[in-house]
């Protein structure tokens, strides 16, 4: 007697498919929840490093270094005034002291085609990217390419970064002249400031109660631009930052940013390279002037006025509390 060959009817087949391809949509999400955790420990993990490195070069210096070194070269006879980032100082305390020590800095960082040697091997050199200063969440190219190819000063690749300082709680170009020009009052500015250095002494408001690091996001920026220069930058003709509100002149927006803008602010906002972001969900990370990381709310206090308005009576929201370093404000939960 012949034995009969059991197996699967074709309704048997579809109910065991669907209830697979069922699994798999409830795992997925989990899945990818459980991988932007992991991105999120890492960027937390990159700020903190970059917290303890600050530290470490303000117990070897005795204060923080600039947001902006300018060095104001000239370029071919054209000004090109340009500098180094803060990020880009500390580098020995990230365990790559053979690539700062490979550069010059009393020329510009940036700059192919120049008649400085020197600037084309540190424009090979400001290429390197570092992890350290990359937040795996930030979707972004590693480096950068500003300008036409054969044009004089021409960068083919510049390291970016996903972090950048605090420059205090508004926004304000370094100028002297020009529409933009201001002199905000020492009590609201912020950690990072261009060829200025803050100690910790002129932490009064106390340095658990002052950002210092901040994410900025690749994707909250403009296209056409990166969302943070990493070593340095190039600022074309001489004191255009003091004359324009753009990103390609204002040298210092691509190290320090000031807090005018709201957390993780709309692509419809302007001056969004002021502001900081994050591509986590609900806020952004930002390193506090003791060392520590926290994880600053998209819904934080937030006042939303420009230096314009700024009054000694003026109600500072939490936002912009945190980022100036001796307002004499009270912070309180956050």
């Amino acid at each position: 007697m012949k034995s009969r060959v059991r197996g699967f009817t074709l309704i048997e087949l579809l109910v065991v498919i669907a209830i697979i391809a069922i699994l798999i949509a409830l795992l997925l999400p989990a899945v990818q929840q459980a991988r932007e955790a992991a991105r999120r420990t890492q960027c937390k993990n990159n700020l903190k490093q970059i917290g303890l490195a600050l530290h470490n070069y303000a117990d070897i210096y005795g204060s923080f270094p600039m947001a902006y070194v300018d060095t104001g070269m000239t370029n071919n006879g054209s000004r090109m005034d340009g500098g180094w980032s803060w990020a880009s100082m500390i580098l020995p305390q990230i365990d790559q002291a053979p690539l700062y020590n490979q550069f010059n800095f009393n020329f510009l960082p940036h700059g192919e085609g120049n008649s400085f040697p020197q600037v084309v091997a540190n424009s090979r050199l400001c290429a390197t990217p570092q992890t350290a200063f990359s937040c795996p969440t930030d979707i972004k190219a590693t480096t950068f390419a500003k300008h036409s190819p054969g044009t004089t000063g021409y960068i083919s690749a510049m390291a970016t970064s996903s972090y950048s300082g605090v420059h205090g709680p508004f926004a304000g170009d370094p100028c002297t002249t020009g529409p933009f020009n201001f002199t905000p009052p020492q009590a609201i500015l912020g950690t990072f400031s261009t060829n200025t250095c803050r100690s910790f002494r002129d932490f009064t408001d106390g340095t658990s109660n002052t950002t210092v690091v901040g994410e900025v996001s690749a994707q909250m920026q403009n296209p056409s631009h990166p969302n943070s220069m990493l070593y340095g930058s190039v600022v074309e003709n001489g004191g255009a930052n003091c004359t324009t509100n753009s990103i390609g002149s204002a040298g210092m927006y691509q190290h320090a940013r000031g807090c005018i803008a709201k957390l993780n602010a709309p692509l419809s906002l302007g001056g969004l390279f002021k502001a900081f972001s994050s591509g986590h969900t609900g806020g952004a990370h930002f390193t506090m002037g003791d060392g520590s990381v926290r994880f600053l709310s998209e819904n934080i206090d937030h006042t939303g006025t420009d230096y314009a308005g700024y009054s000694a009576s003026n109600n500072f929201g939490t936002y912009q509390r945190l980022a100036g370093i001796k307002d004499g404000l009270v912070i309180g939960e956050f």
